[in-house]
């Protein structure tokens, strides 16, 4: 834990209060906080971190209302300013109430922000700094977990109850003031129409499609319908009368974002059947959801590859990745843009790979006649250069290590106050800054040269081996393999103007 900007933050205790007024009362002077200052900067230029902040409190409150300092801390720690506070004990960042030391916590958990001691640090976001801080606060995330547990009883026993204690009603009904759904019935016609359209037969795009074209408004009242809401409107039980609960759950994640669980507690599921008024019949439900059975591709992790360039080919009109399909009532798969409104064409599967392989082969043929023309010494000269800038950085950087510590010293000795010691300290860390976005960008500088150079000497006996395996590869998946052992991309264009059905283009790129 060395070389990080810091803040560090000071407190005073009832201790120290109490130890203040006892030395007043003999005479003598004890500041609490010049004493723990002189202690914290020491331990900053033991480690070689950059102070940014000094924050000094001379209340000792409890709550974070009552101590301006802390509030202040807390804004620029949740702005990211600072990679640890520093202090000389952990309880100095707070002994109040529970909830406030809940804030504190979550303020450094989210902004990854470490605490750092005279003999020790905690990362909130590792099991033992986040035991260790939290130690004091058990007792709170306890009665915390119960309320949230009767909470969710409560919701489990409303449910169950049927009513639907969802934030919005679903599309076709509203709620009365007892929390139960009643029928709307302008949108439950829509309701019943799509699954009407899924029972003949069409797919959630194509009634997605109809939709909109019928200028009917979405849930969202957005013009244009989408696919994924009308696949929730099919699969969701509510609309054939049953009250459920729970049949989504999310597990929060430590960046605060959610994610689905894989295996549901079924504790936390309740379904009431006939719970209020249906749009569609039970049995139209039950057909619904066969329809989509039937029109859904199983999702089978074992199933073989099926597209030559999975992960490697790209629309070049709307970026997104080309699909395969390859159709009984077709002799040949072919590729498609499944993307709405882009009028790329498809093509037949056989012809592209035969062009990515006839470009390989003319690489390799154009390598062989110009081998010669490497210049191996001008990637040498250009490394020298690159590799006396990065040093001479570094010895930049060790300068200012030794300013760093002359500022502790003109601050220690009254030169400086601790306006112009952070003043000159921020400046140092500036430049420092600059110093590591330089080193960053001749680092990458260094190694697109290191990689060009060896590329010359790789790719020829590369290509070599790609194309002699790939004309004896087994299956599809090993294909794709060797072409990423080489390609980083292709981008396929083929415009609907193009009637030649040999007629299209394909840029090929490389891995670096």
């Amino acid at each position: 834990m060395q070389g990080m900007n810091i803040a560090i933050y000071l407190r005073k205790s009832r201790a120290d209060v109490e130890e203040e007024m006892k030395a007043a009362e003999r005479g003598e002077t004890y500041d609490t906080l010049g004493k723990h200052r002189r202690e914290l900067l020491e331990v900053a230029r033991r480690d070689g971190h950059n102070v940014l902040a000094i924050y000094e409190e001379v209340v000792s409150g409890e709550y974070i209302s009552e101590r301006k300092e802390m509030q202040r801390m807390l804004h620029d720690i949740e702005n990211r300013k600072y990679d640890a506070i520093l202090v000389i004990a952990i309880d100095r960042l707070g002994r109040g109430d529970k909830m406030e030391q809940g804030r504190i916590e979550r303020a450094l958990k989210q902004s990854e922000t470490i605490v750092l001691t005279p003999d020790k640090y905690y990362d909130l976001n590792h099991d033992n700094g986040e035991f260790d801080v939290e130690v004091n606060s058990f007792l709170s995330r306890m009665e915390y977990r119960q309320i949230k547990k009767r909470l969710q009883d409560g919701r489990i026993r409303s449910s169950a109850a049927g009513r639907d204690i969802g934030k919005k009603a679903p599309y076709g009904y509203r709620k009365d003031e007892n929390l139960k759904l009643v029928v709307h019935e302008e949108e439950a016609e829509v309701v019943r129409k799509i699954y009407r359209l899924c029972n003949e037969g069409y797919g959630r795009v194509q009634i997605a499609q109809m939709l909109s074209d019928e200028g009917i408004p979405s849930p969202s009242g957005l013009e244009n319908w989408v696919h994924a809401t009308v696949l929730r409107i099919l699969k969701n039980p509510k609309y054939k009368g049953d009250m459920v609960f729970g049949r989504h759950q999310f597990r929060k994640m430590e960046d605060g974002t959610y994610r689905p669980r894989v295996k549901l507690d079924t504790k936390r599921i309740a379904y009431a059947a006939g719970s209020h008024e249906p749009i569609v019949e039970p049995e139209v439900w039950l057909q619904a959801q066969d329809s989509i059975k039937k029109r859904t591709p199983p999702t089978n992790k074992s199933t073989d590859l099926v597209n030559v360039f999975a992960g490697l080919i790209k629309c070049k009109k709307c970026g997104r990745a080309i699909n395969v399909h390859n159709p009984k009532s077709r002799p040949h798969a072919y590729l498609y843009c499944s993307t709405k409104d882009c009028d790329t064409k498809m093509i037949n599967v056989d012809k592209v790979e035969h062009e990515v392989i006839v470009h390989l082969e003319q690489m390799l043929e154009r390598i062989q006649l110009r081998e010669q023309d490497f210049d191996f010494a001008q990637d040498t000269s250009e490394q020298e250069n690159v590799i006396e800038k990065i040093h001479e950085i570094e010895r930049e950087i060790e300068k200012d290590a030794d300013r760093r510590n002359n500022l502790h010293d003109l601050l220690e000795s009254g030169v400086y106050t601790k306006e112009v010691f952070l003043e000159r300290m921020h400046t140092l860390q500036e430049r420092g800054q600059g110093y590591e976005r330089n080193l960053k960008m001749l680092r990458e500088q260094l190694h697109r040269i290191e990689e060009r150079a060896k590329q010359k000497k790789d790719i020829k006996p590369l290509l070599i081996s790609v194309l002699d395996a790939y004309k004896n590869a087994p299956t599809i998946a090993d294909k794709n393999k060797i072409l990423k052992q080489v390609i980083s991309r292709i981008e396929y264009r083929r415009d609907k103007a193009w009637k030649n059905p040999n007629e299209f283009e394909l840029d090929i790129y490389l891995l670096e």
